[in-house]
């Protein structure tokens, strides 16, 4: 499958505790080619022996594989080998009970250990748990987390609404746009859409149909053939998230 958890495509939802001469928990995503595993890895202060860590990965999918890349000192199983336990979801919840367990077993510094995933979840946020085995008085440590899957892009039905608004985007592109994880579609504005503005400016107005769920979008404005000035012939709009629970709507 592919990697879904490199850094910057993936990210660390929230905080994490963290020792004071130890990484940021971000580095556990990081790849080897920017952040070597000499620079240091990422640990919990002492007498911390469990945290939960939530991961956005790259897109939707379904996981097969998780591998951890040991760090120096390496682990002790029954000592500081973790156990990490996680469940996938489509959205955050207010609990996530556990889809899989790993207890890892003792490993030399540099070694990568993986754990096969078959529980068929789909989805784009990873919860894991990572805490110290019962009985271990060691300190909880990870170096680098890779997880692999098969991406599953989400289906959508564009509402007629949405299919009407837009000038010069065919259903076919629209879906597409809207089935992947960025997309581009060009659309022209109508005079309706667009005021021109005292000083030379624009102001590019369209409401979305309220059920198209976004978190931003980047909007380009080209001018006609006549130069600055003129109504604009085109603008390109691409689609930075969908995922997000509501759409935000952003200033002029």
């Amino acid at each position: 499958g592919e990697v879904l958890s490199d850094a910057p495509s993936a990210a660390v939802l929230l905080a994490v505790e963290t020792a004071e001469d130890a990484l940021p928990i971000e580095s556990v995503l990081m790849p080897q080619r920017l952040l070597p595993l000499e620079a240091g890895h990422w640990a919990a202060p002492e007498g911390v022996r469990e945290v939960a860590v939530s991961v956005v990965l790259v897109c939707r999918a379904r996981l097969s594989e998780i591998a951890v890349t040991v760090a120096s000192p390496g682990y002790a199983e029954g000592h500081d080998a973790p156990v990490i336990s996680g469940a996938l979801q489509e959205q955050p919840a207010s609990s996530s009970p556990d889809a899989w367990e790993w207890t890892l077993p003792s490993a030399k510094p540099g070694d990568t250990v993986k754990h096969a995933l078959t529980s068929g979840a789909v989805g784009r946020l990873l919860m894991l748990r990572i805490r110290l085995p019962n009985g271990s008085n060691g300190q909880l440590h990870l170096a680098r987390i890779t997880v692999r899957g098969v991406p599953e892009p989400l289906v959508f039905s564009p509402p007629q609404a949405l299919q009407d608004s837009l000038e010069g985007a065919s259903k076919q592109q629209l879906a597409a746009l809207l089935a992947h994880r960025l997309g581009v579609v060009a659309v022209r504005p109508t005079r309706q859409w667009v005021t021109v503005v005292p000083g030379g400016g624009v102001r590019f107005e369209h409401d979305l149909s309220p059920e198209i769920l976004i978190a931003g979008v980047l909007l380009e404005l080209r001018h006609g053939a006549a130069g600055p000035g003129t109504q604009p012939a085109s603008a390109t709009l691409r689609v930075l998230d969908r995922t997000t629970p509501e759409a935000k709507r952003g200033g002029d």
